[in-house]
């Protein structure tokens, strides 16, 4: 993951937070990039002053992550990488539901999932994964099948070692997770954008990069239980 510094700062209304308006101005905020920001963007939420986008150029996939502060662009990171065309699930790295159609499930979703990866991904219980993913899992991962257990065999198998939560964006029944770990030893940045339905993940869209000088972050203690209308 780079991060990539502006060198303009397109000024975006405040209202396009606080009133979360959605697709509409969220792409006109891109727009307002320029040329230089090719990507397709097909997935966009927003939290809060984080503005997420996922998208691909053709030659490569993943996300960025835009700040906004006092109605302009104020930071912007980026996880992208390679493209696969010949994937194990047969599904690409991009597709699937776009659509954000439960804007009300925002905490319930981001509560979750954060639970999930503050106490299941990074206390390595992955016996109690079946509680929170579907085991029909649709996959993203270019390098792994759908299913439960096809993602916990290569978890196993890379040695993924989920260690702190930095950044949390949920919206709607979308929650994307950045996670600092390794994989094989190596220091590894994970981002993780996870779908929401009935209480239990049934989609997952992820890039995993090397750690970059500076990372994004939001401090936060580890998230508690989700309560009981919320759990899986």
């Amino acid at each position: 993951m780079t991060h990539i510094g502006l060198r303009a700062q397109p000024t975006v209304a405040p209202a396009y937070v606080t009133d979360r308006v959605r697709e509409a101005r969220a792409r006109r905020l891109l727009a307002e990039l320029g040329p230089d920001f090719a990507a397709d963007s097909i997935r966009v939420l927003v939290d809060g002053d984080l503005v997420v986008v996922h998208g691909t150029d053709g030659a490569r996939a993943g996300f960025d992550i835009f700040q906004v502060a006092d109605g302009a662009l104020a930071d912007r990171w980026s996880a992208h990488q390679p493209v696969i065309s010949d994937t194990a699930s047969g599904h690409s790295q991009t597709d699937g539901p776009a659509e954000i159609t439960r804007p009300g499930q925002s905490a319930r979703s981001g509560r979750l999932v954060e639970y999930l990866v503050d106490t299941i991904l990074v206390g390595g219980k992955h016996d109690r994964l079946r509680h929170f993913f579907s085991s029909h899992l649709i996959q993203h991962d270019p390098l792994v099948d759908n299913g439960l257990q096809a993602m916990a065999d290569n978890w196993r198998s890379n040695r993924t070692v989920y260690g702190r939560r930095l950044v949390t964006v949920a919206d709607g029944e979308f929650v994307l997770t950045v996670t600092a770990g390794t994989e094989r030893d190596a220091p590894r940045v994970f981002y993780d954008l996870f779908r929401v339905d009935r209480g239990m993940i049934v989609e997952r869209w992820n890039t995993v990069t090397v750690m970059p000088p500076r990372l994004p972050e939001r401090v936060a203690a580890p998230a508690p239980a989700p309560a009981a209308q919320d759990a899986p």
